[in-house]
């Protein structure tokens, strides 16, 4: 009796090693189809996906190039930039000072931030005082407006020059994309008594064990940078990109809080996955389940939000509220973000699937509903069981 259910439970565990391997084996082919397709199609140097569920990862791929000059074929570790998903970690390290009972989200901004007081509007509406919280900033609802700089100013100067002009609008009445987060980082800074830079490193990436993930580049890193692309003259035949995605790696760098952050799939992966899973990470709470709620909490109800149909928007985190189009494939609730440079990364909590789309171009279009990321999301939907 005791061989029977020795032998029962190992062939139970290899039909199981078999179907997860048949599993993984489809969504490889699926995903590398589509996404060879689009190199054909030259809108695409090279890709790297990743897709993992709650057993772990159950696709991990790299294909094309990494840079077509260099003739550098893309690896599973190469290197993204990842612009606007920046603003997943900024929410998420100033969420780790409200566990510390060091902020709340409802406090003023002006409570850290003096310089924020007695801001006004570029309309009064006869309705009194400004009341510009932080939860306002980290949403997307405050109406701030940034001055123009001709190069990456340090966060002070940044959140000194937003305080002196007047907001578009009242803040909480509706939705607009802005560099809030140059403030929300400021913010970090007073209440940590860090850099911006040193306080994430310390309060999210070496919990989390992310060694690919930061503002800057070592000359090791660097090699494995993907190179960004944008439409040459046909809007197909890429082009080496000569916008800011493109700075050269190895020089010293001021945070840009909006989008400057560089990652890799697995550092990527590994974050969301903690969100996915209330805050805990390799047994450990590095943010509060209440936390987690608070960032994946709509702000903007009753309120034209996001860049894609039913989208709606937390604290620094896009949400699909009601699934269609790119986001057809997805569950109410899921959270993530896109960016400027074709980098998308999305975590459904019904699923409990991560999907991480790394691709570097600019100038292509509003990212977020790119066929691209449609087809990567349906491909990996369509195969994963």
């Amino acid at each position: 009796m005791k061989h029977s259910i020795i032998f029962t439970l190992l062939t139970t565990l290899a039909l199981a090693v078999h179907s997860s391997a048949q599993e993984q084996s489809a969504i490889d082919q699926a995903v590398g189809t589509e996404m060879k397709s689009f190199i054909d199609q030259q809108q695409i140097a090279g890709a790297v996906t990743l897709v993992a569920d709650s057993r772990g990862i159950i696709h991990h791929q790299a294909i094309g190039m990494a840079s077509i000059e260099n003739e550098q074929a893309m690896r599973t570790d190469s290197l993204f930039r990842i612009a606007s998903l920046t603003k997943n970690f900024v929410a998420a390290s100033l969420m780790t000072l409200q566990d510390q009972g060091k902020l709340n989200i409802n406090d003023l901004v002006a409570t850290h931030l003096p310089e924020f007081e007695g801001i006004g509007l570029k309309k009064d509406d006869g309705k009194g005082p400004v009341d510009l919280r932080i939860w306002h900033l980290l949403s997307h609802t405050s109406g701030v407006n940034y001055p123009k700089y001709t190069a990456i100013p340090p966060l002070k100067t940044a959140a000194v020059g937003m305080a002196k002009l007047d907001l578009n609008f009242r803040p909480g009445s509706q939705w607009k994309y802005s560099k809030g987060m140059a403030v929300v980082a400021r913010i970090v800074e007073v209440a940590s008594g860090m850099t911006f830079e040193a306080y994430v490193e310390k309060s999210l990436y070496a919990p989390l064990g992310l060694t690919d993930t930061g503002f800057g580049l070592t000359e090791a890193q660097g090699k494995r940078l993907a190179t960004t692309y944008e439409p040459g003259p046909n809007k197909t035949i890429i082009a080496a990109s000569s916008s800011y995605f493109a700075t050269p790696p190895g020089k010293a760098t001021l945070p840009r809080p909006s989008g400057g952050l560089v990652s890799s799939a697995n550092d990527l992966h590994t974050f969301y996955a903690m969100l996915l899973n209330q805050g805990m990470h390799d047994g450990k709470q590095v943010l509060s389940k209440q936390s987690v709620e608070l960032l994946l909490k709509s702000r903007t109800d009753g309120m034209n939000a996001g860049f894609v149909p039913g989208s709606a928007y937390g604290l620094g985190f896009g949400l699909v509220k009601e699934p269609q189009g790119v986001t057809a494939m997805l569950n109410p609730g899921t959270f993530g973000h896109g960016g400027g440079s074709g980098a998308q990364a999305w975590a459904d909590p019904v699923s409990k699937r991560v999907y991480i789309l790394l691709i570097q171009r600019t100038k292509f279009g509003n990212s977020d509903a790119s066929e691209v990321r449609k087809k990567f999301q349906q491909a990996a939907a369509d195969q994963a069981r």
